[in-house]
């Protein structure tokens, strides 16, 4: 029972240790966000069996350092949020990364090809008690 007690601790350590590694590896990356890596306790019945990991989280409230890149369509976000792309088979994908440039047909893409996409929303004043307002969602281009 105490060698199955030491060995979950040794394979949460592993995790916890590849989670480091990649926080380590990854730190220069665009819009990298670090992981940390939890634990919980774990019972059988009322003895204790050892630990696990319970997950292995992401901290999207922190912001990171914004440095500029000399490039003028990378962007950055300060705060909450992601960029919302779509990649050549439709599927919507999300990314704090702002490397951007355009593509042959002049659309904003990230550095994957995947495009970048916006709801533009416009409003005008017709008069002072009323508000047209009219959206549409296309690619940014």
């Amino acid at each position: 029972m105490s060698f199955n007690i030491a060995l979950s601790g040794l394979d949460a350590t592993n995790t916890q240790l590849n989670t480091i590694s990649h926080n380590i590896a990854n730190a220069s990356t665009y819009g990298f966000k670090e992981a940390r890596t939890e634990f919980s306790a774990v019972y059988n019945g009322m003895q204790p069996g050892g630990v696990e990991v319970a997950s292995i989280s992401q901290n999207f409230d922190k912001n990171g350092s914004v440095s500029g890149t000399g490039r003028a369509m990378d962007l950055a976000i300060n705060g909450n949020g992601f960029f919302v792309t779509k990649d050549l088979m439709g599927q919507t994908l999300y990314t704090r990364s702002g490397v951007f440039g355009t593509d042959k047909d002049n659309f904003v893409v990230g550095n994957t090809g995947a495009k970048l996409q916006a709801t533009v929303s416009i409003a005008i004043t017709i008069c002072l008690t009323e508000r047209l307002a009219t959206s549409r969602s296309a690619p940014l281009r």
